[in-house]
């Protein structure tokens, strides 16, 4: 099947192009600058799918709220109308489980474009993504996890506030095979599901398990304090994997936490200079 993917040049959407050319002809399309109404006719021609991943994150919304209106949402209520017009048959779109408290203009755009989606005619799914993390050689990905890797690996651990905070951390490698399984299951109207782990690791967990992988890995174990929190804390978010569970099976079935932060140590300590 011929896949149009958008956002392949990003942390998640270039791990995505490379799962999906296993068993597909990828094509791609940069959004960053959105592309004319004719461009888009162009580049779904022939495709079966849509897999739409381009969009500013939160830093980039917070500093250009009017790009983010045309990148996150105008541009997926054209490419929804464009994908109806080629006669695509399936469109996934990558939401985040950040929605469930859209407190910020990255959060509001994306339910925006959310209801585009469950417009579609064809079948579709709106794939809550929960915070990934992985290494990667640009240093794209979940921050959180990467500073308290490169902190610890200096000493000391520093946890924001009480550390009471939690994420829903998933590996790279379990949400690009999920994704890459939903491509085409979609249902109409949307099937919106968290794409998830189901499980909410508090920050103070996250240190602890970073420090004692840290150890493991037979670098010194680092500290770990707590530090006045600058800011409001982020306000309480607990994806639900059940509907992916539902719809993927044991497939939906995700590497433990500590394996993968351990792998992630493991990468991250290879690529520093000797």
């Amino acid at each position: 099947m011929r896949v149009l993917l958008t956002g392949a040049g990003g942390y998640l959407g270039s791990a995505l192009a490379e799962a999906l050319s296993a068993a597909h002809e990828v094509r791609t399309l940069s959004a960053r600058t959105p592309p004319e109404d004719g461009a888009l006719d162009a580049a779904l021609a022939g495709c079966g799918a849509v897999a739409h991943l381009a969009a500013l994150k939160g830093d980039e919304c917070a500093a250009d709220p009017a790009r983010a209106m045309a990148v996150n949402v105008d541009l997926t209520r054209r490419l929804v109308g464009a994908a109806e017009r080629a006669g695509v048959g399936s469109f996934l779109f990558a939401s985040s489980y950040f929605v469930l408290t859209p407190t910020d203009e990255y959060a509001r755009t994306k339910l925006l474009a959310e209801e585009a989606v469950r417009g579609f005619r064809g079948a579709a799914v709106v794939a809550r993504i929960a915070s990934v993390f992985g290494f990667d050689p640009q240093g794209r990905g979940q921050e959180v996890v990467a500073a308290f890797v490169r902190n610890g690996l200096a000493g000391r651990i520093a946890v924001s506030g009480d550390g009471s905070a939690e994420l829903d951390l998933v590996d790279r490698r379990d949400a690009v095979r999920w994704l890459a399984l939903l491509l085409g299951r979609g249902e109409r109207p949307a099937l919106t599901l968290d794409v998830a782990r189901g499980e909410s690791v508090t920050l103070a967990a996250l240190a602890a398990l970073v420090a004692d992988r840290l150890a493991a890995s037979g670098a010194p174990r680092p500290k770990v304090e707590f530090v006045p929190r600058v800011g409001p804390p982020p306000p309480p978010r607990r994806a639900d994997a059940a509907a992916l569970r539902r719809v993927l099976g044991p497939q939906a079935r995700a590497m433990p936490l500590g394996d993968a932060v351990a792998e992630f140590i493991a990468q991250y300590r290879l690529a520093q200079p000797r």
